[in-house]
């Protein structure tokens, strides 16, 4: 490279360097100047004003009706310095971020507050959708348990497929299955998906295949889920899912492993730390102990949600809230860092 273009071959490293020295001033004085207004410090930041005002912006975001009233309200938070994050209506939380590198801040609002964490029953509402477009991927015969390829699906076809299927009628399966893929709706439309960086026809995809299913369709379906987080579902004890006994970290197909730094991952250890749930056999294969107490069984149906957030890929993420590990900042606000 130094034979090719001499000193000109600094300039990539010159630049980057240069990058680096913005990003560190920008941070000093982001902390020495800025203080009372970088939602960094919520001491100093997060005063009875600025309650109020994003008490106000968090009420109105879990009222608007449409996107076109979300947007008008997020351009408020522009002066706090704040981005929306997630809102769930089911539970009337707003969760508002605050970026820097390495480091995410939150700002949760919860109208009821917030429960200790698995103090609860889990309940999958719509909220908890990601894309109801991931079905079609679910439901595509290529896709099936003995026909996917590995890598190529971001759902565990050995769990959601046989489930889902068994557990939905016949001809909305194979309605869902007769939908066009996002591949196929790109090529139709001569666009590359690789040339989609604003995610515009992605996303009107998406609310195509939203289009095409019925309110009761979609309610069937989101029952279906709930039952398999159930403990009588006997998810955890699925042939499929299993443990590794040196480690005690939890496989699940094509996951190659989870670690603690999963919530799922850390869960598992928990539980069979607890004794909660053990090894059946040398495969590895999990059992739950018997004559389990009521806050084991919301524990287990939990760790089940938490295993469907992978098992389901794009279809099912829920985001769940706990008063754990944050700190609370009033009746209706909590804070903690990511």
């Amino acid at each position: 490279m130094w034979h090719d273009y001499k000193y000109f071959s600094f300039i990539p490293f010159a630049i980057s360097l240069l990058f680096m020295s913005l990003a560190v001033i920008a941070d000093y004085i982001d902390i020495k100047v800025g203080v009372h207004n970088s939602p960094a410090y919520p001491d100093k930041y997060f005063n009875e004003e600025r309650k109020k005002e994003l008490t106000a912006i968090a009420e109105e975001l879990l009222q608007a009706k449409d996107e076109k009233g979300m947007q008008s309200t997020k351009e408020k938070l522009r002066s706090h310095r704040l981005l929306v994050r997630n809102i769930n209506r089911y539970s009337n939380i707003v969760e508002f971020n605050y970026y820097r590198p390495k480091i995410m801040f939150a700002y949760i609002f919860a109208k009821d507050g917030l429960p200790e964490i698995y103090s609860t029953t889990p309940v999958i509402t719509e909220e908890d959708i990601g894309s109801w477009a991931e079905l079609v991927n679910i439901f595509n015969p290529q896709n099936s348990p003995s026909n996917y390829r590995r890598g190529y699906v971001v759902f565990v076809p050995e769990i959601a497929y046989p489930y889902l299927t068994k557990n939905l009628d016949k001809a909305f399966v194979d309605k869902v299955a007769a939908m066009e893929n996002y591949n196929d709706f790109m090529a139709r439309n001569n666009i590359n998906p690789h040339l989609d960086p604003t995610g515009k026809r992605h996303a009107e995809y998406l609310n195509i295949i939203a289009g095409n299913l019925s309110k009761e369709e979609k309610l069937k379906v989101i029952e279906v889920l709930n039952r398999q987080c159930r403990i009588s579902s006997g998810l955890v004890e699925d042939s499929n899912i299993s443990g590794t006994f040196k480690w005690k970290f939890l496989h699940i197909p094509g996951t190659g492993g989870i670690d603690t730094s999963f919530d799922v991952g850390k869960h598992f250890k928990q539980l069979m730390s607890d004794g909660v749930i053990s090894f059946k056999d040398d495969k590895g294969r999990l059992q739950l102990k018997s004559n389990l107490n009521d806050q084991e069984i919301r524990e287990i149906e939990w760790f089940q949600v938490e295993m469907m957030d992978h098992i389901y890929g794009n279809l099912f993420r829920k985001t769940e809230y706990w008063s754990n590990g944050k700190t609370k900042l009033s009746d209706n606000w909590y804070f903690c860092k990511y």
